[in-house]
């Protein structure tokens, strides 16, 4: 709750205190107040003499850091642009309590700087006008004749304080910090809420979107490191003000997706379409990082991610679709992460397109997958795996005439399709493993499996996983179920037999071509993997050569 109370600061040792800033090359000392402090110079020196330890090359230091000097005064009018203005972008530490001084600001605790941020000098009284600090946890702002408002928040909102019924005429002083001994880094920004917001992203590059697409829309970019803060709205990731991507549409569209897939945990939020003041804009959030609309109107709208950390960077892929778009599961990236842990290895976190079930019914898929992959994404088991610590996934090898089941190898290369401890070999066999097992590098030579293990699949699973050379067994074994079907229609009506009786041939024959099918499948798919095998080994081995 914002506070408005008057306070002496009664302790001059604060008032002694300041912090120094270098300012087109002169020094300067500010006080609590944001009052410069003059010190007479030295003989024969055109500058102000510094008074603590702060020294030319730590200033320099803090401007090539992207930070604003504190205590610089802002002039704004009335009708400032743009709407809200930015002051500048500060670093604090919070070292002096705003609560222990004599009548301290009640409703308000915390620590702010030794000295003010900026001054913002009103050239009028300014109604309806807020002063915000976008990544810290309290504002203070002195006013008048040692008049003061502050407020403090918690869970990532942005402190702010406006005067009612206004700003007078004169300067307002801005402390910034929060917890004790704490460095913010923020902006300063200041609003006008009577008049329209100017949004700077409605001019930025748009993706234009004049029809559902036929093809999937994919945009990969990396968040910039820009602070930013929580939006109260989606997830409890941290936003930046400026959108990371920008969408144009022409005219309303329906059965559209926005998608986000991120190695990094993100939250998304879209904003729009824009309105005329800039305000009340529609949200919404993604749920499992994914945004659907049945009809999305016509307008402006700015995508943002939010990451965990304010500014922490994290490579990501937009995909934009309609329920008719086509899919490129196998599609890589235009750019893969550079450092990714054990955890962020998930291979649908960084292929655009990729499905779970891409990857165990398709070996043209795997294999794809396999090729294109970097050495960052595999993981490796720490010892020789077996049925203690690793269960085969999606096979039958507990079949009769089965043989037994093989689990990973010692620095055996695997591929995690999801986050669960499920993992792939380069020869298509699918375990779930215990993630504490495994390790981001091979502590020795690769292990290559020198066969397809794990071959035996249920009959449906088979079906699933057919490829191209099963066509005319299938195909044949289709017709068959559908000649058997055919007879039980027309027996259903015969009224001299049962239909068992009439269509037992259609079943027997059926069956056959179901055995002969299950043969077929059992003899391409090992064929079909050990082709691949071959294939895959010598680019595996290579990437892992040295």
């Amino acid at each position: 709750m914002e506070n408005r109370v008057r306070f002496v600061i009664g302790v001059a040792t604060l008032l002694a205190a300041g912090c120094t800033v270098k300012v087109n090359g002169q020094v300067h000392k500010f006080g609590l107040t944001g009052e410069e402090e003059k010190k007479p110079a030295e003989a024969g020196s055109g500058t102000t003499a510094a008074t603590d330890g702060n020294s030319a090359d730590a200033l320099a230091n803090e401007l090539a850091g992207g930070t604003t000097p504190a205590g610089q005064t802002v002039t704004l009018k009335s009708d400032f642009a743009p709407n809200p203005t930015l002051v500048g972008t500060f670093s604090t530490k919070a070292e002096v309590s705003i609560s222990g001084q004599p009548h301290g600001a009640s409703n308000c605790s915390g620590y702010v700087g030794e000295s003010a941020s900026a001054v913002i000098k009103f050239t009028s009284a300014m109604k309806r006008t807020r002063i915000s600090a976008p990544g810290a946890r309290l504002i203070l702002a002195e006013f008048g004749d040692k008049k003061y408002v502050c407020r403090d928040v918690y869970g990532g909102e942005t402190p702010s304080v406006m005067l009612d019924p206004e700003w007078p005429t004169g300067d307002v002083a801005i402390y910034v910090g929060g917890q004790k001994d704490q460095t913010y880094n923020y902006e300063i920004r200041v609003e006008d809420e009577q008049r329209p917001l100017d949004i700077a992203w409605k001019s930025n590059k748009a993706v234009e979107l004049n029809e559902v697409p036929k093809d999937p829309v994919v945009i990969t970019q990396t968040t910039p490191t820009t602070a930013g803060t929580k939006s109260g709205h989606c997830g409890n990731s941290f936003y930046r003000d400026t959108p990371d991507v920008v969408f144009s549409l022409k005219r309303p569209l329906g059965d559209m997706s926005i998608e986000v897939r991120s190695a990094k945990p993100v939250d998304i939020e879209l904003i729009g379409p824009l309105n005329e003041d800039g305000r009340n804009l529609p949200r919404k959030c993604g749920s499992d990082d994914r945004i659907t609309f049945s009809r999305m109107e016509a307008g402006i709208y700015g995508l943002r991610i939010g990451t965990e950390k304010s500014g922490e960077e994290a490579l990501y892929h937009v995909i934009v679709r309609g329920k008719e778009t086509t899919r490129n599961p196998i599609m890589v990236p235009s750019k893969f992460s550079d450092k990714i842990g054990l955890e962020q290895s998930v291979i649908t976190w960084h292929y655009p397109q990729l499905l779970q079930q891409d990857m165990e019914t398709s070996d043209a898929n795997r294999e794809a997958i396999f090729m294109s992959a970097p050495k960052e994404l595999f993981v490796f088991p720490k010892f020789n795996m077996d049925k203690s610590v690793a269960e085969v996934i999606g096979g039958s090898n507990n079949a009769k005439g089965a043989p037994a089941p093989e689990y990973p190898k010692e620095n055996e290369p695997l591929l995690m399709i999801n986050r669960n401890g499920w993992v792939m070999g380069i020869d298509g066999a699918i375990y779930r493993v215990n993630m504490k097992d495994l390790q981001a590098d091979p502590s020795g030579a690769v292990a290559i499996p020198a066969a397809p293990r794990n071959t035996a699949l249920s009959f449906d699973q088979a079906v699933k996983a057919r490829g191209p050379e099963d066509a005319k067994a299938y195909a044949a074994w289709e017709k068959a179920n559908k000649d058997a079907d055919g007879c039980y229609d027309r027996a259903r009506g015969n009224v001299e037999g049962t239909p068992e009786s009439i269509c037992g041939s259609f079943d027997k024959a059926a069956e056959k071509k179901k055995e002969a099918l299950e043969k077929e499948l059992t003899k391409n798919r090992v064929a079909r993997r050990a082709a691949s095998l071959n294939k895959v080994k010598p680019k595996v081995e290579a990437l892992f050569k040295n």
